[in-house]
């Protein structure tokens, strides 16, 4: 069972008309209209289980069929539940700019960050390298408009990308979830898989993750259990991309995310694949690791649909090398 920390009073009595009506076209076997399409289970993956999870439920508890529509309404009640703002307020990302650049440009900023991010991102503005040097621990990136003469250890990106469609978010979010894995908030595992060209999709999770399991990075279950989601819900994007994910028993609120690159492509769902994203959910699932999840699949949602983002993940062959290698040449 997932506790994604649901204000579970508020979320019935949100949804507890909706239920109604839900039961009641199950009971005289009505679908509703096909408004919102599968889309919803693509954009809210967790949501989605949760929806799943609910109608299974009550296909159970009440002997009737459930048109399969009505999990995606149910994704928004529960995508809704999960975005509700906590009583804790987070910690606000900070970001360093290195600029002569007026304050129009300092507010356009400001407006875009606040805007990928959903709440307030604090810009610190500083006069030279050394200071930002000395302060880099508390800052996720550094915008400038001039080339760096020191190497920082977190990205550095120049103040034109933003003024570049999508460019920015794609930085942005890279780094950003770089930031939770340097953290500890994310445990990053990378590998480049030499598959054979006839490898079956549920064979290469097995030897992909194998190493992880054995090594107690995930719990033994962990595969078996990716395998059964796997069977019945399969989740590729464009270029090439799967989004495999299950209940992960892990501690701290983390989750776990594992990237094969694959040698040969192999078929999932009737299309190509030659990465794949392993994503494992706690169980217990915090506020913190509820917003990582979400910003994670933001970032693979934007690496799907840049060719050039792509082929850099060629160039990752170990847990060695940064997520952030994406970003190169954008």
């Amino acid at each position: 069972m997932i506790d994604a920390k649901i204000d579970y009073d508020q979320f019935y009595s949100t949804i507890k008309y909706h239920l109604i009506f839900l039961i009641n076209r199950g009971i005289f076997h009505i679908s509703p209209s096909d408004y919102l399409t599968d889309r919803m289970l693509q954009r809210f993956q967790l949501a989605a289980d949760l929806s799943i999870l609910m109608i299974d439920k009550l296909e159970e508890k009440l002997g009737i069929h459930i048109a399969d529509v009505e999990i995606n309404y149910l994704t928004v009640y529960f995508e809704m539940a999960l975005q509700k703002t906590d009583a804790n307020v987070p910690e606000e990302p900070r970001v360093g700019f290195y600029s002569n650049m007026g304050q129009s440009v300092l507010q356009y900023l400001q407006n875009q960050l606040d805007t990928m991010f959903e709440y307030k991102v604090t810009i610190t503005p500083y006069q030279d390298e050394a200071d930002i040097m000395a302060h880099q621990d508390e800052l996720i990136m550094v915008f400038t408009d001039r080339p760096l003469t020191h190497k920082l250890q977190i990205p550095v990106v120049m103040i034109g990308d933003i003024f570049r469609d999508r460019v920015l978010e794609t930085k942005v979010r890279a780094s950003a979830v770089q930031h939770e894995i340097d953290a500890g908030q994310i445990i990053w595992r990378a590998q480049t898989y030499d598959n054979p060209a006839n490898m079956s999709y549920e064979d290469v999770l097995r030897a992909t993750l194998q190493g992880d399991s054995d090594a107690g990075i995930v719990d033994p279950g962990f595969i078996d259990r990716l395998i059964k989601h796997e069977s019945t819900t399969k989740f590729v994007l464009d270029n090439g991309v799967a989004i495999p994910h299950a209940i992960a028993d892990i501690d701290h609120d983390r989750l776990f995310l594992h990237l094969s690159v694959l040698k040969h492509a192999i078929t999932v769902g009737g299309k190509s694949v030659s990465y794949i994203f392993v994503i494992g959910i706690p169980r217990v699932l915090g506020k913190r690791a509820l917003e990582d999840l979400s910003m994670l699949y933001d970032l693979l949602f934007l690496l799907a649909v840049n060719e050039t983002a792509m082929n850099n993940l060629r160039k990752i062959s170990g847990s060695q090398d940064p997520l952030t290698v994406v970003t190169e040449g954008l």
